[in-house]
């Protein structure tokens, strides 16, 4: 896969190797000249070594992008965890706050008198 992606990004020095290499060639084999055929090996030579230290270049550029990718998600995942973990305290605190409350209103002693006198009430409902 990074086949395509790096031949896409060194197009244009990918094509002029070739083309040269093509044109010393054929000056080569049209003059018979054997050192015009060594120029054109020396650029293919020059052509893939270049190429390949910028492919190992390429590479350890992507491995280091996936790599600050995966610490910036362990990051994530660290935070959420920590989150999680404040959550799960925060309702156990919540649910003993809750069942003390209950407890309160469980052990508040009954109270029947009314809030309000029946004639009181009935003056508060002739007021209209």
């Amino acid at each position: 896969m990074w086949a395509l992606s790096y031949i896409g990004s060194n197009f244009a020095l990918i094509l002029v190797v070739v083309i040269a290499v093509i044109a010393l060639g054929a000056v080569a084999w049209f003059a018979r000249n054997w050192k015009v055929a060594v120029a054109a090996l020396l650029v293919l030579g020059a052509g893939l070594a270049y190429q390949h230290v910028d492919k190992t270049a390429y590479q350890r550029r992507v491995s280091e992008e996936a790599a600050a990718e995966v610490a910036t998600l362990k990051g994530r995942l660290a935070t959420l965890q920590k989150q999680t973990a404040a959550d799960a305290e925060r309702a156990k605190a919540d649910a003993a706050y809750i069942d003390a409350l209950e407890a309160l209103a469980n052990d508040t002693p009954r109270n029947d008198t009314p809030a309000i006198y029946k004639d009181t009430a009935n003056r508060i409902g002739a007021i209209k």
